[in-house]
């Protein structure tokens, strides 16, 4: 029984999906920006701005890269083949790292200062969006795996900085950028070229529900990081975000079957409403609070850029798009959220009255946007067969799941078998068992009134 025992575990292992090293090169994007922003956030780099001010011209920069891309998909994606875009991407991280290195013996101030802040989070926009969209020519387990792991290379390398000598490590975080890029383009290299996207035909229809609810996700997040008066580039925070990301890898690696994206938005939200309630009302909770709310905005960020992963796979077009759009609404609301924070804290005369009421409307906000998401079905198949893609799979697919009323799991295992996937594809890529697509396969031919895929296949054609 035991001898068993270790030869099952042992299978299980096999199969894993083997994830390249290339592939958790977006870690290495990650890396340099929490580097930069620690720079611009507390250095003598940019004497003429704050703390708050220079993360937020950093953020702004990353704005503007997050919805700029998403606006000119539909004409220029996919992006990874635009050697522009590329070259844009590398030049701006590298020219305001070397910019900003020198500003720490010879400080920048004025428009130079402006430019070298918003450009890096400008270019680092870029590099973030390349990565979703070799992630989004990925299966949502290998994906899933390639996203966390990359976190923890980042975790890796930000701790060296941490026991290394100030300045040490120099050199290393000005090719960090290249380095990414590097390992970006081996990524697409070793990516079926079945599997990368496509120009865009139609633009996918945008999940404004996911959208509202990962707003209401950042506004409370950015209130609480005001009040908590704590910053991102410390082990309190690091922890707080590899929590879920440790639990996502562990889940998808041996839980998967078990795994459903549902489960991370029940687990976000109580994360986020405990830390805003250990902040506002319960004292001295400044940093079990900021944990806590760290793990609930890494959660909803792993939830939402699987989403527009997955979603962009299943419509072969790129990830940019949905995944640009999700980071740029995120990081506007995240800012309203610091701003209404320090507007409270620092201009109301009643400090103690208002702030509680501003954090219990937050909470029910937060709660009643979780509760609304949950209910639906499926997070991710909602936004799979609806699409008005002209790609002939997705076409037929919404033809017949409207003209014989599938369900979203349904229509999702109709696209694959069209896409002429076999059973354990179908469900790998969807976190089903093989029992449970069979299942809705037969549930399928009945519907269609067809026997086999030979027959479904030629009421395709």
């Amino acid at each position: 029984m035991f001898w068993e025992a270790v030869r099952r575990f042992y299978a299980s292992l096999n199969a894993i999906p083997k994830v390249s090293f290339a592939l958790l090169g977006c870690g290495l994007a990650r890396a340099w920006l929490w580097w930069m922003l620690s720079l611009v956030s507390y250095s003598d780099a940019f004497p003429a701005f704050s703390s708050h001010e220079g993360h937020f011209l950093f953020d702004l920069g990353e704005i503007i890269g997050f919805f700029l891309l998403p606006l000119l998909a539909h004409r220029f994606s996919p992006f990874f083949k635009r050697g522009v875009l590329v070259a844009a991407a590398l030049a701006l991280t590298l020219c305001c790292t070397a910019g900003t290195l020198i500003a720490l013996t010879f400080p920048a101030t004025g428009p130079y200062a402006l430019l070298l802040i918003a450009g890096a989070g400008l270019g680092y926009a870029f590099l973030f969006l390349l990565w979703l969209e070799l992630y989004g020519c990925l299966t949502a387990r290998p994906m899933l795996i390639a996203w966390t792991g990359s976190y923890f290379l980042a975790l890796l390398i930000w701790g060296l900085d941490q026991i290394s000598l100030p300045g040490s490590l120099d050199i290393v975080w000005c090719l960090l950028p290249a380095a990414s890029l590097f390992l970006l383009f081996k990524g697409f290299c070793l990516v079926s070229p079945q599997s990368l996207p496509v120009p865009m035909e139609h633009r996918p229809s945008v999940p404004w529900k996911l959208i509202v609810v990962l707003s209401a996700f950042a506004l409370a997040f950015g209130l609480g990081d005001a009040v908590t008066g704590q910053n991102m580039f410390t082990w309190v925070s690091k922890v707080g975000m590899g929590i879920p990301e440790l639990l996502v890898l562990l889940s998808v690696v041996f839980l998967y079957r078990q795994f459903s994206f549902r489960h991370l938005v029940t687990v976000a939200a109580p994360l986020v409403v405990a830390g805003l309630v250990g902040a506002f009302f319960v004292g001295q909770q400044a940093i079990p609070s900021f944990i806590l709310m760290n793990a609930g905005s890494e959660t909803y960020l792993i939830l939402v850029y699987a989403v527009a992963c997955i979603t962009a796979r299943k419509l072969g077009t790129s990830a940019v798009y949905l995944g640009g759009l999700f980071a740029g609404f995120y990081k506007v609301f995240l800012q309203v959220g610091k701003g209404a924070g320090l507007t409270v804290i620092g201009q109301v005369h009643d400090v103690a009255l208002s702030t509680p009421i501003l954090a219990l409307a937050m909470v029910t906000m937060t709660i009643v946007a979780s509760i609304a998401l949950v209910q639906d079905r499926s997070i991710v198949d909602k936004f799979s067969w609806k699409e008005q893609s002209a790609e002939p799979h997705n076409v037929a697919c919404a033809r017949l799941t409207e003209q014989y009323h599938l369900t979203p799991r349904e229509a999702s295992v109709l696209l694959l078998l069209i896409k002429k996937r076999d059973t354990a594809h179908i469900a790998e890529e969807l976190f089903l068992a093989q029992s449970t697509v069979r299942v809705h396969i037969s549930s399928i031919y009945k519907k269609l009134d067809v026997h086999s895929r030979q027959e479904l296949l030629a009421r395709i054609d």
